[in-house]
């Protein structure tokens, strides 16, 4: 029964991803491959192919591109048409406003599934691509004002749904560096419109002003990444939006629904509110240009330096993305929050030397050019690493692309019908900004200091609030992530639960004749099919494992006499049921599930017979969240312990499937993925450590290297985002010593607990001779082991049918199972104590020996 933890692995109630990937990279074969894993096997840890990258990194670039486009053309705008910094103010707040309306109308087209994502990537560069071109021979500014809500319109469905694609794509504790790198690209269009702008907007080509020629140049790149989108973009299977298949009245009733249950997590208020003042001062950065040439200094110089901020922010994005990922490994969910801070602190002095402190004329292009680039680098971080993936955490998959959307749209409405008007009054109406003939000649240091009070003013103030709504975080993000897991938990189990009634109850015929006849078949089997589709194959595979496994025990009758090692197994079970204070209502219910417990493996005499040690008492045990409602098979779950500050020991089944050639490269993680859900509560709900332990392999009582646990700690590593230390050794005064009082939220691995014939109770010698442990050597094996923790977890399904000294949880108070355990138990009871009859019994399996004696 060991194999079934590689199938019945219940999902994980972590940060949760829905359905939107398709796990095994082979399933993308037939579309060029759009997962990849670090080790082979490793299908958790998955991001975007190359391919994919580019073209997601193309469409931000043309982002970035346009919205530099006008701000770099301000001072060849000016003198060429006359506009003033109000009329830059209007064009900046229609193109921003459309832009903000048309988000969300974007997202729920990608969410609902009306329009493939790829479709409408390609669509809205298409149309930015017009609209961009066509602005190159307006001939006045009314015109100039609908292009630019136009652009605004199709430049809406790029950002959503690229982030949405890529939080599809992407592991959570990869998401920071994936959205570093495609934040760069939208950096890198930025870099490309001002420093060409810079150079090519002002001079004239004939009697045609360069800004033409730039926009039409702009429209022509749009083009060629709307072409390229269409033809390699690959777009990966994803989850629907639930209210997909509504229309009209009700469809619009259901997406307000959502944006209402957007605004009730805590999180998502406070990013809101984060996003409106810390985008205000992003929304008038293009004044650098005009800043810099009012202060006196040359064409080229001012266009490196407004260049320059874009050019260190590609390499900020991408340092912030990868530092927010490994402080998110470190500290959790306080990681992004604590990566935010950090970077919004370091940025707001240096804005405000470049603005304020330097006065305006007194700066050196090398001064200038440090500050900008130590802003660039150490002040940028917050989009990528924090903003953005705490997004995509924060609800399930198929409201990715709508909750992207609308965030975008509800703090950008504010900010950008703040940040340009406020700098524009400021500038004009407090400090006294002019336009003048002495500023078309390029130097005014009056107009200068007054642009770049405004511009301090503009920046520095809204980023303070914005550290301050960083530090919520703290407290909201944690909080909201365990409710989702909550929700998601509740889910998955409801329709465990519903998928093992349909199983047992509608899919088998309610009559006598046999289940495998025609009728059957025809009528049931396709039935059966369609909710493997519908539902996570882990839960389905548990499920029909389950049920069948112990479906075909309903041929042995109560009362048939059974070989002495079932009889020894039953016997395992009911010691361990008294154990945890569960009644059998019957002795035929117990005989009953006795061959259950056999083939099953499931004599969970694991954890029986408990001598609270001193220091372990107070450890008491409250009322259980959720148990098997048939009683037979009820236990204690992890979820009804109190772990505060406590100390838990989980045995997991961590024997996982080694290459032959190297056995550093683990092939298969199903083991170490089903455990984490288990891990990832005990640590999430205040357990002070985790000890890990587990067997590899066959050492026989001998300590192998080929059986260490070395390339297992670096997998469960990765996989939780947080250390894990590797001990040196199962048990000993070393063990005991860095067990006794460990760091909060410190995971602990021990060696492989078979090096010790302790461990099974025999074993080999070095020259292969069997031998078998002394009682006392066991009983000091056991001794220790329970010194390592205060309370004990079995999560060890393959291995539950073995009364081996870890399993056992000698020593402990408080014994309770973990997730993958108690799911499996759920399923037996189904089919032991409340059988839908006829039932259908399969039994499978590599193992055929204790199949044979059943049979």
């Amino acid at each position: 029964m060991a194999d079934l933890t590689s199938v019945a692995a219940p999902p994980s109630p972590a940060k949760v991803d829905g359905n939107a990937i398709v796990e095994d990279p082979k399933a993308y074969n037939t579309e060029k491959a759009t997962v990849k894993s670090e080790q082979p096997g490793t299908t958790v840890e998955r991001e975007p192919s190359g391919i994919i990258l580019f073209w997601l990194c193309c469409v931000s670039a043309l982002e970035g591109l346009d919205t530099q486009l006008v701000p770099a053309c301000q001072f060849a705008l000016q003198r060429d048409l006359g506009l003033s910094l109000g009329h830059f103010a209007i064009l900046t707040t229609v193109q921003m406003v459309l832009t903000n309306l048309a988000a969300p109308f974007w997202g729920i087209l990608a969410d609902r599934g009306t329009m493939k994502k790829k479709h409408i990537l390609f669509v809205g560069a298409l149309g930015e691509g017009l609209a961009v071109a066509i602005f190159a021979f307006v001939p006045n500014f009314f015109v100039m004002v609908l292009l630019r809500g136009m652009s605004g319109f199709f430049l809406a469905s790029l950002r959503p749904v690229c982030n949405g694609l890529i939080a599809d794509l992407t592991s959570d504790n990869r998401r920071g560096k994936i959205f570093g790198r495609v934040q760069s690209a939208l950096l890198f269009g930025m870099f490309c419109s001002l420093l060409i702008a810079g150079n090519v907007a002002n001079p004239y080509v004939g009697e045609i002003p360069g800004w033409r020629f730039l926009f039409a140049g702009a429209g022509l790149v749009a083009f060629c990444v709307a072409a390229g989108v269409a033809g390699f973009l690959v777009e990966p299977p994803h989850e629907l939006d639930a209210a997909a298949d509504k229309k009209g009245c009700a469809a619009v009733l259901s997406e307000l629904k959502t944006v209402f249950n957007f605004l009730c997590i805590p999180t998502f208020c406070v990013m809101i509110m984060q996003g409106v003042f810390g985008t205000i001062p992003w929304s008038v950065m293009g004044n650098n240009l005009l800043y810099f040439k009012l202060c006196g200094l040359e064409d080229w110089e001012a266009s490196i330096l407004a260049s320059e901020g874009t050019v260190m922010g590609m390499f900020g994005n991408i340092i912030g993305g990868m530092v927010a990922d490994a402080l998110a490994r470190r500290f959790g969910y306080h990681g992004r929050p604590l990566s935010a801070q950090i970077t919004v602190a370091i940025g707001i002095p240096l804005v405000f030397l470049q603005f304020y402190g330097i006065p305006a004329g007194s700066g050196s292009f090398g001064t200038y050019f440090a500050l900008i680039a130590g802003f660039g680098v150490l002040g940028s971080w917050a989009q990528s690493g924090t903003n953005f993936p705490i997004l995509s955490d924060i609800v399930p998959a198929s409201d990715r692309s709508k909750v992207m959307a609308w965030e975008c749209a509800m703090e950008n409405s504010l900010a950008n019908a703040i940040g340009p008007a406020m700098v524009s009054t400021l500038a004009t109406g407090v400090f006294g900004y002019t336009f003048g003939e002495e500023e078309k000649s390029g130097k005014s240091l009056h107009s200068a200091t007054a642009l770049g009070s405004a511009m301090a003013a503009t920046i520095c103030i809204p980023w303070l609030i914005t550290l301050a709504a960083y530090t919520l975080l703290h407290w909201s993000y944690p909080r909201d992530m365990r409710r989702l897991r909550a929700k998601q938990q509740a889910a998955t189990e409801a329709q465990g639960e519903e998928m093992g009634e349909e199983i047992m109850c509608g899919l088998m015929p309610q009559r006598s004749d046999s289940c495998f006849s025609p009728s059957w078949s025809s009528t049931y089997f396709p039935r059966l099919i369609n909710f493997a589709m519908a539902r996570s194959s882990s839960v389905l595979a548990g499920g029909l494992l389950g049920a069948a496994s112990l479906g075909g025990l309903a041929f042995v009758a109560p009362g048939q006499s059974r070989p002495q090692p079932v009889q020894q197994q039953v016997a395992h079970a009911q010691g361990f049921l008294a154990s945890t204070g569960t009644s059998t209502s019957s002795t035929g219910a117990v005989q009953g599930m006795a061959g259950a417990l056999a083939v099953a493996g499931l004599s969970v005499a694991a954890v029986r017979g408990a001598s609270a040690a001193s220091r372990q008492q107070g450890v008491k045990p409250r009322a259980a969240k959720s148990v098997v409602a048939c009683r037979s098979l009820a236990k204690l779950k992890i979820d009804g312990v109190d772990l505060k500050d406590k100390r838990v020991f989980i045995r997991v089944d961590f024997n996982v499937p080694q290459d032959k050639k190297d056995p550093n490269i683990i092939t298969n993680t199903a083991r170490i993925d089903a455990a984490l859900p288990t891990i990832k509560y005990a640590l999430d709900n205040g357990a002070k450590s985790v000890v890990l332990c587990s067997h590899l392999g066959r050492p026989n009582g001998q300590k192998d290297e080929k059986f260490s646990m070395k390339p297992v700690a670096k997998v469960v590593e990765e996989k939780l985002g947080r250390p894990v230390k590797l001990m040196n050794d199962v048990v000993g005064e070393e063990v005991e010593a860095a067990c006794a009082d460990p760091e909060p939220g410190t995971v602990i691995l021990l060696e492989n607990s078979r090096y010790y014939v302790e461990e099974e109770g025999k074993g080999k010698d070095a020259d292969g001779n069997k031998v078998k442990a002394s009682a006392d050597k066991v009983k000091e094996f056991r001794a220790s082991l329970a010194k390592l923790a205060d309370i004990y977890c079995s999560d060890a399904f393959g291995t539950a049918h073995r009364a081996h000294s870890s399993m056992v949880g000698e020593g402990y108070p408080v014994k309770c199972s973990g997730f993958l355990l108690a799911k499996e138990l759920d399923y037996f009871a189904k089919v032991v104590d409340a059988p839908t009859r006829p039932v259908c019994g399969i039994l499978g399996g590599a193992k055929v020996a204790d199949k044979i004696q059943l049979i």
